[in-house]
């Protein structure tokens, strides 16, 4: 529950190690995760320790640009907008609006393409700081449901408290762990 805001895209990453995951047939068990902390966009790298196994699992590595293409093209709550339209400044057409043609893919005139394309780099900046209010208001409204479930208590030096220890779910660390 700690807030980090940026000002813009590609300001600040988090990176993260996923797996293990089932093997696929290149012996590829784990993802190197990174994630855009303004516009939520994903990048994901699959790694593997060359090693010789009997059975291989699923495809998945198969599937994963797939899957990020989804994410990327999926509306986000915190911020109102897609990843895909926060970094490029226009929606993406995915590829079922191709094959079952939309009402904006059958409108598309590419005479006024670069037109509408340098119309929406102008607005993007707006849309991006839109988007960073969005994701401010979102953190305070999620700051406010888990703060209104505190109960606040004070101690004074020197009082003892009772820790359950089953409800705390602490564990014995032995001499060198914590009183």
């Amino acid at each position: 529950m700690i807030p980090i805001t940026v000002a813009w895209p590609f300001c600040k990453w988090a990176i993260d190690i996923f797996g293990p995951i089932t093997a696929c047939s290149r012996g590829i068990k784990f993802l190197v995760v990174a994630i855009d902390y303004f516009t939520k966009w994903v990048e994901a790298k699959a790694l593997g320790i060359r090693a010789r196994l009997d059975l291989y699992g699923n495809e998945w590595v198969d599937e994963l640009p797939s899957v990020l293409w989804a994410h990327r093209t999926t509306h986000k709550n915190s911020t109102g907008e897609t990843p895909f339209s926060l970094v490029y400044g226009t929606q993406a057409i995915i590829p079922a609006e191709i094959l079952v043609p939309t009402k904006r893919v059958q409108s598309f005139d590419e005479s006024s393409n670069g037109e509408g394309l340098r119309a929406n780099l102008y607005m993007l900046v707006e849309r991006r700081e839109i988007a960073a209010i969005r994701e401010a208001m979102n953190k305070q409204k999620i700051y406010k449901y888990y703060d209104k479930r505190v109960k606040p208590l004070s101690f004074k030096v020197r009082e003892y408290v009772w820790r359950n220890n089953e409800t705390s779910q602490a564990k014995d660390t032995g001499r060198l762990g914590p009183n």
